[in-house]
């Protein structure tokens, strides 16, 4: 009896010995995978933790907490939640309404999350699309969890940030090995999902899909075309819900006088925001594919430019087109930072 428990004390040791060992290879492993998410979730933790029970960012009190407040309590027509980029909200809504825990207390959890998974997706769009590295694409992660212009969107920007996540993701999911047709659908999933988050990162999808559209000798296969237009339909849509005049009195979407300086000003912005990291930047392009991030570039352009146009909704969010750059300037300029540090070395 006694041999007999000695061996089944010591086959139960071994099991548990032979769990922790693959669990400290999957570590070993996924390292770099593990510190993209939990590196930039803990910088972005530290000020919540500091401030307590007050929220960080402007957004969270005039928008996020206001807007979950009235969709809970069945405030908001259809329109205003389409209009007011509901997939967050899908989620945080729901769990308000099951848990009644005080919102502003949901959206500090919020935070370093979202901020921990949009920085993992772009590991992983490193990784994965552009080739590089796990320690290259780890450097990506390091220079947007740690440069003060994505910390900015990291602040308040929720929905930018949400937006952002599935737009990589998108990006990322095209190509990869396996079923065209179901990467074809992933992605189309991905941009539906970007669309209903932010308006903003709306037009870097839709930009996308004219640019693919214009660059494809033709329409492809119905699966294809339908993946195309359906991020396009569901723009219009969203852009319909935008401009009901249900945001609010006081807030004019059309109307008014241009605003030209506008462009100087989100210009000059531009120059404040990455104007250290442009030497770097420029050498970072060459080592990449461009044609990843031209619509990025292009449409964000485009943003800055409509920024004169009459509207408070136009002119109030131009910088926030130069916010949305801060992903491919970071990018490049962590690879233009290792080609040169590789050099030098």
């Amino acid at each position: 009896m006694g041999f007999d428990m000695s061996r089944g004390l010591a086959l139960l040791f071994n099991v548990k010995e032979a769990r922790v060992s693959r669990i400290i290879s999957a570590l070993r492993k996924y390292k770099f995978t593990l510190a993209a998410f939990l590196l930039p979730f803990t910088v972005r933790a530290i000020p919540e933790v500091i401030a307590g029970p007050y929220p960080i960012g402007w957004d969270i009190i005039a928008f996020y907490v206001p807007n979950t407040l009235d969709m809970a309590a069945g405030r908001m027509s259809i329109w205003g939640i389409l209009g007011s980029g509901p997939l967050m909200y899908s989620f945080i809504v729901p769990i308000y309404v099951l848990t009644r825990i005080n919102p502003i207390l949901l959206f500090k959890v919020a935070g370093p999350v979202l901020f921990g998974v949009l920085c993992w997706s772009v590991f992983r769009l490193c990784e994965k699309k552009l080739g590089l590295s796990v320690r290259n694409a780890f450097l990506s992660v390091l220079f947007l969890a740690l440069y003060f212009v994505s910390l900015r969107v990291a602040w308040d920007a929720y929905q930018a940030e949400l937006g952002l996540t599935f737009f990589v993701l998108g990006l990322t999911v095209l190509g990869e090995s396996g079923s065209v047709a179901r990467s074809t659908a992933a992605r189309s999933a991905f941009f539906l999902f970007a669309i209903l988050a932010n308006q903003l990162v709306a037009g870097l999808v839709v930009g996308t899909v004219i640019l693919e559209m214009l660059r494809a000798k033709g329409w492809g296969s119905f699966g294809l075309a339908l993946s195309r237009l359906a991020p396009v339909a569901l723009f219009g849509l969203v852009v319909y819900a935008t401009l009901q005049p249900s945001i609010g009195p006081g807030v004019s979407i059309l109307g008014g006088s241009f605003a030209p300086l506008n462009v100087a000003y989100n210009t000059v912005f531009l120059v404040y925001a990455f104007g250290p990291l442009v030497p770097l930047a420029v050498i970072g392009l060459f080592l990449m594919t461009r044609s990843l991030f031209s619509s990025w570039i292009a449409v964000s352009a485009a943003g800055i430019v409509i920024s004169t146009l009459p509207g408070q909704v136009f002119q109030d969010i131009g910088y926030r087109w130069v916010l949305l750059l801060s992903i491919p300037v970071l990018i490049a300029a962590a690879q233009g930072y290792q080609k040169l540090s590789a050099r030098s070395g």
